[in-house]
């Protein structure tokens, strides 16, 4: 039986949960449906926009995309 949901990559990803106002959410998820708009074929979701936006965010605040993390905050 083939599998489902998307494929594994190679680096290992941390779960992280935090709590946001509806207002941001709902900013978020228009986002999302932004991303989904350009390019259908990524289906964009959630959590895909959140790391964009975070990206977006650390790249013009001047933050080194190789950083070495520090270990649980």
């Amino acid at each position: 039986m083939p599998k489902t949901g998307r494929p594994r990559s190679a680096a290992p990803k941390a779960v992280t949960a935090f709590r946001l106002p509806p207002e941001l959410l709902a900013r978020i998820d228009a986002y999302a449906e932004r991303l989904r708009q350009e390019a259908p074929w990524a289906d964009a979701t959630r959590a895909d926009a959140v790391r964009a936006l975070l990206t977006a965010a650390l790249d013009a605040a001047g933050m080194p995309r190789r950083a070495k993390p520090k270990g649980p905050a």
